[in-house]
């Protein structure tokens, strides 16, 4: 994140800490302490930080970052509302935007110009964006959508992309309601300066074109303003506050009231543009929709660009209506005319410089909703390929494009991150794609369920939204200073940081565990949802999160079923979903679980008393060793409670579900709120109708821990010495007898990687069967001798190339693979 937008985010979310401080007591809004939060706060514990801040805010003070976010969490969905547009008009909206109503004349006419634009490949509904139609037969998005549909840019030799099509409908409402739809025939126009795309469709009935602003409005800074397109929701933000502003319905056609903030640089193409700001609901993505003046009706920007909880950033009309091409080629209409300039905008000049370049190569469909500007995407490769943690921080569309613009540089990299063999695996997957970018996402196989990826506990990245250097899991340098533990953190309440930090949002899967197979499963035919969740939070939390994204996937894909494929923790999340949530049934086809605890294990123990691997070596390397606290932070982390093992299948565990067992034992305590929500969940998981569906991979030949020593002054734990997978005691994987379960024999970290694994969601989810040898729980009865390095102990000087490495912020695929084995054994060479 460069500098300019981090100060811009702040600067937004300043503006968002002084309306909630403004709108406090006006007119129109009542006090919220006994109304607002006593009746909209979820919790205790958001009713508690809504309270402390209201009275901060009153007394002038500086607030607490949770304060902050409990009182977004209830002010935002008042006072930057989205509006169901119902039959082209809305309802009498409630205070403070009940005066919308007196503008509904010219607000339902620009309603009825705006449209939703849904790009298929082969048939199949890609994604949905917003469109508006400026002309008969043409609508205006942004570039970055119409560059799914072609290449190139301007109006002369672009390419379209055969395999994509797309169609118009102007409903698609909250409401179902007979579609208006019309077919996009192609695309007429790729601006070569600003993100904006003219499409011809065929031509509307009974639809008025809209009207564009072609100068600036007086004072338009402060402006009431109105956004209108079809939100998105956006998977990597806080999909609760998303749920709660939209009412957890995405995709359809919505009217958000907010403010003109201004002009703001905004990164694009061409470098920054000047761009217009506005503050309407900025918490889902909103590509082409179309900025409204009250007082005119007409549209005023076309939104580009949105940074989550701070702003939206659209392209002025009266900076189009200074375009000649526009209204003497195209025929927009602009009210007023643009005035008479002295010289034309500098940007006309793009028309010239770029003529004829194709610069609108396709992007991945799956990254639409993420798309960057061309520039932007050029400066994120570049700073990916010179950082040192480039392949975490990378995607496999980039690495395409770095082995398209320098191959030998590209592979020479690759070589020096991941092993020999990894790294030929790579190219040989990648380089075609790089010199043919459409074969770089084939065809999936109809026939086949989409796949959705759940990945483990410390799986997905972790990064703090809105401030530099955000990462905070896993980041090389972050590790060597010893912040991780403090960072990860959390606050009483279970979601909150624990310092008044800003909220951490999920990223993606850590790609060297999880980018191989993920990518292979692709090329198999599947379409791949990997599902990225903050690991730390509890799974009844994270199960919602998942039924939220499993209903956004089906407004997009209809007709499309679904399959789990789920590691660890993340089979426990897809477990209690389905438990949860009765729309389970029709969306889920089957699942495969890998090394996931169903009767949980022992590894919330280890980290607890400081004796987890993972933490164990994450101390080591740090320059602070003696500062750092994993246990008390693993106290805080409900998610990692919620594994410990059920006391109904292994004996002896009961004792940990009191609190008073652990200060017995001189550990630091868990919550007794947390201990019992660990404990409530247990009889819900295998309990689960999702049981009935899968198939488990499991690993046997690893020592695991599977049971408690008790003493009168405490407990240890016992010797990793039954089978499992070196975390998850195999009697756990297959506590229901009547579970299908094959063998599998890498450690747990490592499952997801092993090729038998790879072959046989491939084989199950396309056949229902597989080569591997079945797996029962009577085989369970071997001891398995201590794994190496069990009793190990390391120093400093043991870890010293690695401590050289993460200096630089170099993370390479053996460093992973040695911080995920569950022992001490194997430190990576230099």
């Amino acid at each position: 994140m460069s500098f300019e937008r981090l100060k811009a985010i702040e600067h937004h979310l300043g503006r968002i800490a002084t309306r909630v401080r403004n709108r406090i007591g006006e007119g129109g809004f009542e006090d919220p302490t006994p109304s607002l939060i006593q009746d909209y706060a979820r919790d205790r514990y958001e009713r508690e930080a809504a309270l402390r801040g209201w009275r901060n805010l009153r007394a002038g003070r500086s607030l607490m970052e949770g304060e902050l976010d409990a009182l977004e969490q209830l002010v935002l969905p008042l006072h930057r509302p989205s509006l169901d547009i119902i039959e082209d008009t809305f309802n009498d909206p409630d205070p403070p935007w009940n005066d919308l109503w007196q503008y509904q004349a010219q607000l339902s006419q620009a309603i009825r110009a705006v449209c939703v634009i849904k790009i298929y490949q082969s048939g199949e509904l890609l994604f949905n964006s917003t469109a508006v139609l400026v002309a008969p037969g043409l609508v205006m998005t942004n570039r970055h959508v119409a560059e799914q549909l072609a290449s190139g840019v301007g109006t002369e030799g672009l390419k379209p992309h055969p395999e994509r099509s797309a169609v118009i409908d102007f409903r698609q409402e909250i409401w179902a309601s007979e579609p208006e739809e019309s077919p996009v025939q192609r695309v007429r126009l790729i601006h070569p300066h600003w993100d904006m795309a003219l499409l011809e469709v065929d031509t509307v009935p009974d639809r008025e074109v809209m009207t564009l602003m072609g100068s600036e409005p007086p004072f338009f800074e402060a402006n009431n303003i109105v956004t209108i397109g079809y939100p998105v929701l956006d998977t990597e933000q806080d999909i609760d506050l998303q749920g709660r502003v939209f009412r957890e319905q995405f995709n359809v056609k919505r009217l958000q009231p907010g403010q003109a903030l201004g002009y703001h640089p905004t990164p694009s193409y061409n470098g920054d543009v000047r761009s217009l700001a506005v503050d309407s609901s900025s918490l889902a993505i909103n590509s082409g929709a179309a900025i409204i003046d009250l007082d005119t009706g007409r549209m005023i920007g076309l939104q580009f660009f949105n940074i989550y909880l701070a702003g939206c950033f659209a392209i002025p009309t009266w900076e189009l209506a200074q375009d000649p091409r526009l209204v003497e080629d195209w025929g927009l209409t602009f009210e007023p005319s643009p005035p008479q300039q002295d010289s034309p905008p500098a940007w006309l000049a793009a028309w010239e410089t770029q003529a004829g370049e194709s610069i609108g190569a396709e992007a991945p469909p799956a990254q639409l909703s993420r798309q960057k500007p061309r520039r932007e995407e050029e400066h994120r490769l570049n700073t990916a390929i010179l950082g040192g943690d480039w392949y975490e921080r990378c995607e496999d569309e980039d690495i395409v494009e770095a082995l398209r613009r320098s191959p030998e540089a590209t592979e020479e990299l690759l070589r020096d991150v991941l092993s020999p063999q990894q790294a030929t695996e790579v190219v040989a997957a990648l380089k075609a794609p790089a010199s043919h970018r459409h074969s770089f996402w084939p065809n999936p196989d109809p026939d086949l369920p989409e796949l959705v990826f759940v990945p483990d506990f410390m799986g997905c990245h972790l990064s703090h939204t809105g401030t530099a250097l955000s990462r905070v899991w896993l980041d090389p340098q972050r590790v060597l200073s010893g912040e991780v533990a403090e960072a990860l953190k959390l606050s009483p309440d279970g979601i909150q940081e624990a310092h008044g930090e800003r909220p951490m949002t999920p990223g993606a899967p850590l790609r060297f565990k999880y980018a191989q197979p993920l990518r292979l499963w692709r090329q198999a035919g599947f379409v791949v949802h990997p599902f990225s969740f903050d690991w730390r939070h509890g799974v009844d939390r994270n199960a919602d999160k998942l039924h939220l994204y499993l209903e956004t996937l089906r407004l997009s894909r209809p007709h499309a079923t679904f399959a789990f494929v789920a590691h660890g923790l993340g089979g426990l999340v897809a477990a209690l979903y389905a438990h949860r949530h009765r729309a389970w049934s029709d969306i889920i086809q089957r699942a495969v679980f890998i090394g996931v605890p169903l009767g949980g294990c022992f590894m919330p123990v280890e980290a607890l008393i400081g004796r987890f691997a993972l933490f164990e070596k994450l101390r080591l390397i740090s320059v602070n060793p003696d500062e750092i606290d994993f246990p008390g932070m693993a106290t805080t982390l409900p998610g990692l409670l919620d594994m410990l093992p059920n006391p109904r299948l292994f004996e002896g565990s009961e004792v940990l579900y009191t609190q008073a067992a652990w200060t017995e034992a001189g550990i630091p305590q868990p919550s007794q709120r947390w201990l019992d929500h660990s404990r409530n969940i247990k009889a819900a998981l295998l309990q689960s109708p999702l049981l009935d569906r899968v198939t488990s991979l499991v690993s046997v030949d690893h020592g695991t821990t599977d049971h408690l020593r008790t003493y009168s002054d405490g407990f240890a734990l016992g010797p990793r010495e039954a089978p499992g997978d070196g975390v998850v005691p195999a009697e756990s994987a297959l506590v229901r007898g009547d579970l299908e379960a094959y063998r599998l024999t890498y450690p747990h970290a490592d499952l997801v990687q092993e090729p038998n694994a790879i072959t046989a969601v491939r084989d199950l989810l396309r056949t229902g069967s597989c080569s591997l040898e079945p797996l029962h729980r009577r085989d369970l009865s071997q001891t398995l001798p201590m794994p190496p390095g069990t009793d190990q102990r390391l120093g400093p000087e043991d870890v010293q190339g690695l401590r050289d490495r993460f200096k630089t912020g170099i993370l390479m695929s053996r460093d992973v693979d040695w911080l995920m084995i569950p022992n001490l054994a194997s430190v990576p060479s230099p």
